[in-house]
């Protein structure tokens, strides 16, 4: 056993002193030293969040009356799979009343919560209360992470029922997570998930609802993760971001958050970027001065690069005679320089029209993407003559407003 490797998978304090053993007899791990107690309850929290996980198939989810299989070919494939390999996959018809009505009972019949109290009061005169806490927390997040992601599943098929929406808004305010529990990593994961699964139900804005449900370093926390996602996505005007940005109290996450939304914010100067083309020859953001600059990143077996190069970039590319000044730059993240190639002469991305670039194998970790947090595609920007950004939020996602502010800047 790789002792170190064991003992940093556990929460560990400066100066922790403990050595890990096994018991070949019972096969339990023995901690062994003055810091043993804590490391020795992590292990039985995992023990105990190990026990109670509920395994469970890839579920392929439908509404009564729905087919399932449009394809007779894959019905029959499927069937043949199943018949050969046992049930690897299930068939889950969705019935939101009596999925709720069952997952409360086996909320409701689990020992989880009075086991782990039991564990924590046990330790109690060994550990600081402060970890004991934060332990606790932890834990009970893990444990109902996956409840709450399943609601999520079950809100995707309740969108146009309020009843259904209703009721799962319901099955939710009757968890007992506990108040005000220490902000662990997966602590915020859970109330983000819980946060934005409230959001869904009642059709708000995930940010609106942040500021209204949340206060303290949770909130900062919280709003500073949403508006990371925002950015990463390209989802939220910039306007709405930088509201949400003043919410956040904490003057550390202020200073973490503030420069992704100065980079993504109009007139921003874009820092020059080097990248290569066809022929290897390198290509620098100041090789376009003066011109508008149509930068689209996308990476080969993307549907929906594909997607969106065929609904909007081939028509902006059509029209490119008549902008005279437009510059149009097409970017991939493909690590493997074949990769690309075989992308380009498949002609679904781009066309010889683009000035088509790569990474020379640094993907999603080329500098150029780690400042604007790309980390998936297609995500389209616009840069004016002088290298300053025009926007980089909600154009791939309203189209409309990428064909506006060409519009605007060429004219």
């Amino acid at each position: 056993m790789d002792e170190r490797l064991i003992l940093e998978n556990y929460l560990a304090l400066p100066g922790d002193s403990v050595k890990l053993f096994l018991d070949l007899q019972s096969g339990q791990k023995v901690f062994v030293g003055p810091d043993y107690a804590r490391y020795e309850l992590q292990d039985r929290i995992a023990a105990l969040l190990f026990r109670n996980k509920k395994e469970a198939g890839i579920g392929i989810h439908f509404r009564e009356g729905e087919e399932v299989f449009t394809d007779p070919a894959i019905k029959e494939a499927f069937i043949k799979s199943q018949n050969s390999f046992g049930e690897k996959l299930e068939l889950v018809q969705i019935d939101i009343p009596a999925m709720l009505h069952q997952m409360a009972i086996r909320l409701d019949e689990d020992d989880f919560l009075r086991d782990l109290e039991s564990l924590i009061l046990f330790y109690r005169n060994q550990l600081d209360k402060s970890v004991l806490s934060y332990l606790q927390s932890k834990a009970i997040a893990s444990y109902y992470l996956p409840t709450i992601g399943q609601l999520h599943t079950l809100a995707r098929y309740a969108s146009d029922s309020e009843r259904e929406g209703a009721m799962i808004e319901e099955s939710l305010a009757q968890l007992n997570l506990g108040q005000d529990l220490p902000p662990a990593e997966n602590v915020l994961e859970l109330y983000y998930s819980i946060l934005s699964l409230k959001a869904k139900l009642r059709k708000v804005p995930l940010l609106t609802l942040l500021s209204q449900e949340t206060h303290g370093l949770t909130k900062d926390y919280l709003l500073a993760k949403t508006i990371y996602q925002h950015i990463s996505k390209r989802t939220a005007p910039v306007e709405r971001l930088k509201e949400a940005f003043q919410g956040i109290g904490s003057a550390k996450i202020r200073d973490q958050i503030s420069p992704y939304i100065a980079r993504i914010s109009k007139g921003a100067p874009i820092e020059d970027f080097q990248f290569f083309d066809t022929n290897g020859k390198e290509v620098t953001l100041a090789d376009f001065k003066g011109k508008t600059v149509l930068v689209n990143t996308y990476f080969t077996g993307c549907s929906a690069s594909i997607s969106f190069y065929n609904r909007i970039l081939s028509q902006i590319e059509a029209s490119q005679s008549a902008y005279k000044n437009l510059i149009l730059l097409s970017i991939s993240s493909d690590q493997q320089e074949e990769i690309w190639k075989q992308g380009l002469e498949s002609g679904l991305y781009n066309s010889p029209n683009w000035i088509r670039l790569h990474t020379e194998g640094q993907g999603y970790s080329h500098p150029f993407f780690r400042d604007f947090l790309f980390s998936t595609a297609p995500r389209p920007f616009l840069i004016d003559g002088k290298g300053r950004l025009i926007a980089a939020m909600e154009i791939y996602q309203y189209p409309e407003n990428l064909f506006k502010l060409l519009s605007e800047s060429l004219n």
